[in-house]
């Protein structure tokens, strides 16, 4: 019952510019009891939402309109009034984007994929504090049946 109390209080950010993406990951984590997500379009906006609404997760795409998600990252990591952990996501796995994740304060790295399903895995994982700063994270990859 403690857990099931935590879950409805912690918040995650969704970071990413296409609209039925960010859907898609919060209704994943709202089937997951998590109740409490917010969402941003740009990098600018993100930044915004993170210093005043103070998530415990932030999920970072890489490719925003304004801000690409590194910077983004790079931003709030640097941000001493912001304690969330750091997941970048993308549509295309690259060894240099993840060395680059992780050098911009990245706690988790991963694929973006159909089902949406390692991303959602990873923010779990963030959330229940299974994933430290600087470890280098699996790559998941989902392909489609």
């Amino acid at each position: 019952m403690f857990s099931e109390k935590l879950k409805k209080k912690q918040r995650v950010l969704i970071i990413d510019d296409d609209e039925e993406d960010r859907n898609l990951i919060r209704l994943y984590l709202e089937k997951s009891g998590y109740t409490d997500i917010l969402q941003a379009a740009s990098g600018t906006e993100g930044i915004r939402k993170a210093r005043k609404m103070k998530p415990d997760v932030i999920v970072i795409d890489t490719v925003l309109p304004d801000i690409d998600g590194f910077g983004v990252c790079r931003t709030l990591s640097n941000d001493h009034s912001v304690e969330s952990k750091f997941l970048v996501m993308t549509g295309v796995a690259q060894f240099v984007d993840i060395e680059k994740a992780l050098a911009e304060g990245a706690d988790s790295y991963c694929l973006k994929s159909f089902t949406f399903e390692s991303v959602v895995r990873e923010i779990l994982q963030l959330l229940k504090g299974e994933a430290s700063p600087g470890q280098k994270p699996d790559i998941h990859e989902e392909r489609e049946p």
